[in-house]
């Protein structure tokens, strides 16, 4: 059914601009929830018919249609309006690639990971060069 989208953070901001501009339903922003609220219920209440068969209309397309299909409308899409910077996450745009692939938590766990095996290799390494030592020496006697 159609609704009232409301973002609170997160992704929820483009869910409900989408939603809007799909016309399933009309996105309030929470602010505006004690100012705005009432109407825009009213609004959803007048137009439910409307929304809902948007709605109904939008999902038997997609069940209809193959993937192929899907790929090529959102490309289709993409060279209408020029990007699709309304699907990006804002938070995902102040990132860098560092935070986005998660390189600081790469670089962290393979230093946690070095560290012991540079220990154990180094122990290792003095234990065979006392071997090395202590049986040169019984060679001698």
């Amino acid at each position: 059914s159609s609704g009232i989208n409301a973002e609170y953070g997160g992704d929820q901001d483009t869910n409900a601009e989408l939603v809007q501009f799909k016309g399933f339903g009309v996105k309030l922003v929470k602010e505006s929830m004690a100012s705005e609220g009432e109407t825009t219920i009213r609004t959803i209440l007048k137009n439910a018919p409307y929304c809902r068969a948007r709605m109904h209309r939008a999902v038997n397309w997609v069940k209809k249609i193959g993937v192929r299909e899907q790929l090529l409308m959102n490309v289709e899409e993409l060279l209408k309006w020029g990007n699709v910077d309304h699907l990006v996450n804002p938070i995902v745009r102040q990132q860098s690639p560092v935070e986005i692939y998660g390189l600081d938590i790469l670089v962290l766990m393979i230093t946690i990971g070095a560290l012991p095996m540079g220990l154990i290799s180094y122990g290792l390494l003095g234990c065979c060069k006392l071997l090395y030592c202590k049986m040169k020496k019984l060679k001698q006697q």
